[in-house]
């Protein structure tokens, strides 16, 4: 946000163009001053080509990097034998580093790089040195590093650990660079090289300049992308990929992202603000494409240091962010760091805050998020004689992290809260509204007597504003308050409840203002609302074990958890066993599209990059959300998790395909296949019920909450009315808007008795504009939300219950156990936090070292690798607390702040003591819980204390009543056996009986080639013997494939979803591709149909059990289009519009 100026309530219009540079400061010989041009003169300049603060040091070490001995001269008309060189540490003396030079069956070690003294003090001359193979692989004589083996007589202190200036060469060749940037090849295809050069699958010595020409041919991002590595490897082209292209054209759509590169180069190239968004004629906005890695450990030893390797990904479409907006999708790279790896902190922060030099781009790491390492591309440039890339238009690394965060504005916060803002900038996100600076105005907090901020992170935002969201996002319904960034502000706006202006205006307070900009005007992306979410409650929520275990500790008795845990699997049980009618089918149908989350995960694929913004990607209120916002996506694997098989028309998922087979007619008493599926299903559910305790409230919700904007609240009292009057009643019949009488409301993480309140849900005629936001009152001495595990309003949840039987028992705990406890903070954590002030205070003068100041900041920006991940380890321990001692125990009071403050640790800087932890962990990391352990199993979640790892079950002392966990388990065991048992004799009850529906097709077909046959013609006859030919080929592959092998270790089910989805894939493709109609006198249509009648006949007829999953998987919309046709009644519909349909429950 910007410093609030006297007498002034708006942000102002204009910079001078040269106000972000420190000319005078720019240290001589460290860099070379370019200059820059505005394009916007409303606009903050972003300083193209401005390079104070250039690693110097960088230019010296790429002196000493030369091409392979035996590369030819670098010349169009030689070919290159250089490496892909990537920096590793190994086992360091004193006065050496290691180099590994990785090419396609080769990777050596180099020694004797130059120690970080010598990079300043010698030229650049160099010969070359033998390596010797560290992966089993020949000798090769590789590099020219150094033409002089003797040791530089430094000290132990300086050259123990590798210099911050020495590059990551993670993908570059200097001559074949130079190939590639006189063509002019997008990025997507320098990517595309560099990755596969990463990951050992060509060499640099490999590109024949012949295959960057014929990439140059195509193009585009879009066309040549996907070509490189069959050009590059010569490969032949499978003559099925077009067809392959136009099938799967919307899964492809949603992940592929050279299309939107192309658009994106081409708006940028226009305009360099036009990945903001707001074009003229066009709603585009940019920043969509996501650049990955990961990084790998060589080393099998882990009592060695590490061999750091890193391996770039395929590109991917992904979220968009204002940084990527800002300055474009191939600006940012991120990098992912296995838990394993984060053993070797001290290297890993050594590692990455060095230069990683990527297609002759130079990036620099600037934020460490959920072990992720971001990375920006610089301006800077590994040429000689070229410290900055005179054609890039990004920033130096200094003059980026201060268009972000103003180093000098903000030097005031802690190192610690500096570096955590930049999470802001990479938030999820679309650009909803840009809005005249004079339209961001000021309003305070309110601040209770004793100093609470009562309305912490929530501002407002005008009726004008919301209308133009609403449209552009086509929210449904209107929404009333949005998650949002403006600016250097974060937090939720809320409907303002008198601003009748026409013009679009939000009102920010201080404690949204988390960045300071200066007096005179913000760049065009810090004017724009980008928008996180709106506001979407979700109804009839789920217990977490920890607000179970709150709610029984505060007199909710064991009887109303069991019985809502009863009520919820007969329900459920109920819901997937009863298709007697119609009308059932019809339930049936919307009980798995809702359990499967099928609508939302359509949706989802068609807008994947606004999948959070129209609330299709919602996690459970009751986990611990992200609250910066930061996507976090999966590798990209061959096919998209839980696409359709477009060749045989088979959804991935279990419920979406039993929902296809409703809709072609089919049902479980006659359909063995589908009977299968939905016990599945229906087992999976249960068994998820039973180990997870997930134990669904009717008359409950989530949803953002908010301070009273009308100030008509009481102390202890909140408003809420839902949009849809989606509020059931204690019948289960009616349902209402407006919430009235008393709730329960609580919120993750819930460690503290006092996380769970009872307070009175009113209704206030003055908040009726107000819905689907949970409101709290601003009066009392303490902010409402604080109650809740230390909540504000800046984007948290909260879980609100209004079940009688929950609210009735319920007693709230004593207010003193939510106390802040200033001791818990003094006596076990540091108490000093360095400011961004102290730090540069201790720098060097930059004339002497220009990248000291941005590798101290580096320290706290990718500070997290560095510090082990405790919170987990403290809920752990605050868990074995509350079961031996009870949850308003003293120490498990303490061991919650304790949590609550390692959770914030790294924006607060306040870290734990080292004597203090050792002595916690030796006393209350004693092992696990029996209900936690099989919580944790079935979600596939590794235990992460020693103790667990021993697994060590934990028994209750004997002298406490009996713990809710543990009776809950007792009694969804037996439960869940009870059901599972009913479940098999309700599905075991049916016989196999062939359908001759789907076997008339084949039948009738028959008796035309024997009509044919007797009257002297045979033509027919040979076309079906072709066509059963190839059905017992495929049926024999997908048994080979699909069916369970007791002799392999997995089975097809134990595969990921991806590689399912591959086997199945490539088993339809099979299918349909044969036999050749070529020669034949059956029409395609009539092929298809009757190599899918016979594939279900030859199943019945040679499966044990009479059916198998075989015509299923490789002809389904075949299958399910002659059972639709053979009822009478049925309609024709693409499977694009079918996707947008949808069945409404009548209440």
């Amino acid at each position: 946000m910007l410093d609030e100026p006297d007498n002034q309530d708006h942000y102002w219009d204009t910079l001078d163009p040269y106000d972000d540079l420190d000319v005078q400061n720019i240290p001589d010989g460290d860099a070379h001053f370019v200059g820059f041009q505005l394009d916007d003169s409303k606009s903050q300049p972003v300083s193209q080509n401005s390079s104070f603060s250039i690693d110097s040091t960088l230019e010296k070490a790429m002196a000493d990097y030369q091409e392979p001995s035996s590369t030819a001269p670098a010349t169009e008309e030689s070919n290159s034998a250089s490496s892909s060189l990537t920096l590793v540490e190994d086992t360091v003396t004193s006065n050496t580093m290691t180099l590994e030079i990785s090419a396609v069956g080769k990777a050596m070690i180099a020694n004797s790089l130059l120690s970080n003294t010598e990079l300043r003090t010698r030229s650049a001359d160099s010969v070359s040195t033998s390596s010797t193979s560290i992966l089993g692989k020949r000798s090769y004589t590789e590099a020219s590093i150094s033409n002089d083996q003797r040791v530089s007589k430094t000290s132990r202190q300086e050259d123990s650990r590798p210099s911050l200036h020495i590059p990551v060469l993670v993908a570059y060749s200097r001559s074949v660079q130079k190939w590639i940037t006189a063509r002019g090849l997008p990025w997507g295809v320098e990517w595309e090289i560099a990755r596969l050069v990463s990951i050992g699958k060509i060499d640099y010595g490999n590109v024949e300049i012949s295959a960057l020409d014929k990439l140059k041919k195509e193009g585009t991002n879009a066309k040549a992308a996907p070509l490189v590595e069959k050009i590059l490897l010569r490969k032949e082209q499978e003559a099925s990929i077009s067809e392959d292209f136009r099938l799967f054209a919307n899964e492809r759509r949603a992940k592929f992202p050279y299309d939107e590169l192309d658009r994106e180069e081409k708006f940028l190239n226009q305009d360099p603000h036009a990945g903001l968004g707001f074009n003229e004629h066009s709603d585009w906005f940019g920043g969509k494409v996501v650049f990955r890695a990961k990084l790998k450990n060589l080393s099998d030893d882990p009592k060695k240091l590490p061999l750091f390797k890193v391996e770039l990904e395929r590109a991917e479409l992904g979220a968009s962010s204002r940084f990527s907006r800002r300055f474009g999708s191939k600006s940012f790279m991120r990098l992912k760091i296995s838990k394993t790896l984060t053993r070797y902190a001290d290297a890993l922060m050594d590692f990455l805050r060095r230069p990683f030099i990527i297609a002759g781009k130079v990036f620099r790491a600037f934020l460490e998020k959920e072990k992720n390492v971001f990375f920006y591309m610089t301006n800077e440039s590994p040429e000689l004689g070229s410290t900055v890339d005179p054609v890039s238009r990004n920033l130096s690394f200094e003059s980026f992290l201060n268009w972000h965060n103003p180093i000098e504005l903000n030097k005031r916060q802690s190192a610690a809260k500096y570096a955590s803002r930049f999470a802001l900038g990479l938030s999820t996100s679309a650009p909803g509204l840009e809005i005249d600076p004079q339209n961001i105005q000021f309003i305070e907090d309110i601040i209770s007597g004793d100093g609470s901020d009562m309305t912490d992170g929530a501002g407002l935002i005008n009726k004008a504003a919301l209308q133009k969201l609403y449209h552009q996002f086509q929210w449904d319904p209107w929404p009333t308050a949005i998650q949002c960034r403006v600016a250097g502000a974060k937090g939720m706006l809320l409907l303002h409840p008198s601003d009748d202006s026409g013009e679009p205006r939000v009102f920010l307070r201080p404690s949204m203002n988390k960045i300071k900009y200066p007096n005179q005007g913000l760049d065009r992306a810090q004017c724009i609302i980008d928008v996180l979410r709106s506001c979407h409650p979700r109804f009839r929520c789920k217990l977490s074990s920890e607000t179970i275990i709150n709610l029984a500790e505060n007199g909710v008795p064991k009887s109303v958890f069991t019985g809502l845990l009863d009520r919820t699997l007969n329900l459920l049980v109920a819901s997937l066993t009863t298709w007697g009618t119609e009308e059932d089918m019809a339930e049936l149908w919307m009980t798995l599209s809702h359990i499967g989350g099928v609508f939302a995960a359509r949706s989802a694929r068609r807008k994947s990059g606004l999948a959070r913004v129209h609330g299709y990607s919602e996690r459970d209120a009751q986990e611990n959300d992200d609250e910066d916002g930061l996507d976090e996506a999966d590798d990209e694997p061959n096919s998209t998790a839980w696409w359709n098989d477009e060749v045989s028309g088979q959804p991935s998922s279990l419920e979406e395909t039993v929902m296809r087979l409703i809709d072609g007619g089919f049902t479980p008493e006659t359909c063995p296949v589908m009977r299968d599926k939905l016990k599945r299903v229906l087992i999976s559910q249960i068994n998820n019920h039973v180990v997870n305790f997930r134990i669904e409230v009717p008359m409950s919700f989530t949803a953002f909450i908010l301070p009273d904007p009308e100030g008509v609240l009481e102390k202890d009292e909140v408003y809420f009315k839902s949009s849809h009057r989606d509020l059931v009643l204690e019948d289960e019949q009616q349902y209402t808007d407006v919430l009235v009488g008393l709730v329960v409301v609580t919120r993750h993480p819930c460690k503290l008795p006092t996380d769970a309140q009872k307070w009175c849900a009113v209704d206030r005629p003055e908040l009726r504009h107000y819905t689907d936001v949970l409101i709290f009152s601003t009066k009392g001495s303490r902010r409402a939300a604080d109650w809740l595990g230390g909540g504000d309003y800046d984007g948290d949840k909260a879980l609100c219950i209004y079940q009688p039987e929950i609210v009735d028992s319920f007693n709230n705990a004593n207010p003193e156990y939510g106390d802040p406890r200033d001791d818990i903070k003094t006596d076990c954590f540091s108490e000093h936090t360095e400011t961004v002030a102290e730090m540069l205070a201790r720098m060097p003068d930059p004339s002497k070292d220009s990248m000291a100041r941005i590798h101290a900041l580096q320290e706290y920006l990718i500070g997290g690798i560095k510090t082990a991940s405790l919170v987990g380890q403290a809920s752990n321990m605050h868990d074995y607390l509350i079961y031996m001692h009870g949850l308003k125990h003293p120490e498990t009071i303490r061991l919650a702040h304790i949590f609550c403050h390692t959770l914030d640790g790294l924006k607060t800087g306040l870290k734990i003591k080292p004597e203090v932890w050792k002595l916690d962990t030796s006393r209350y990391d004693k092992g696990s819980m029996s209900w936690k352990e099989s919580e944790t199993k079935n979600k596939g979640k590794k235990a992460t204390a020693t103790a667990r790892m021993d697994n060590i079950i934990i028994e209750r002392p004997a002298h406490l009543h009996p713990f809710i966990m543990d009776q809950l388990q007792k009694h969804a065991k037996v439960k869940g056996d009870k059901e599972r048992i009913n479940v098999d004799t309700k599905y075991n009850s049916h016989a196999v009986s062939l359908d001759e529906q789907l076997a008339a097709p084949w039948k009738e077909q028959q008796n035309i080639a024997e009509q044919l046959k007797n009257a002297g013609c045979d033509y027919m006859t040979k076309d079906l013997e072709k066509i059963t030919e190839h059905v017992h080929r495929m049926w024999e592959n997908h048994r080979k494939e699909v069916t369970p092998n007791p002799q392999k270790a997995n089975t097809f089910t134990d595969l990921a979803i991806e590689n399912r989805q591959d086997i199945l894939r490539k088993l339809s493709r099979q299918f349909a591709s044969e036999p050749n109609e070529a020669g034949m006198f059956i029409s395609h249509d009539q092929m298809l149909r009757l190599k899918a009648s016979y594939a279900y006949i030859y199943d019945f007829e040679h499966s044990h059990k009479k059916w198998t999953r075989f015509p299923w998987d490789v002809a389904m919309r075949e299958l399910t289009a002659i059972k639709a046709k053979a009822t009478g009644r049925s309609n024709t519909v693409t499977a694009d519009f079918y996707e947008r349909l949808t069945l409404k429950k009548h209440r």
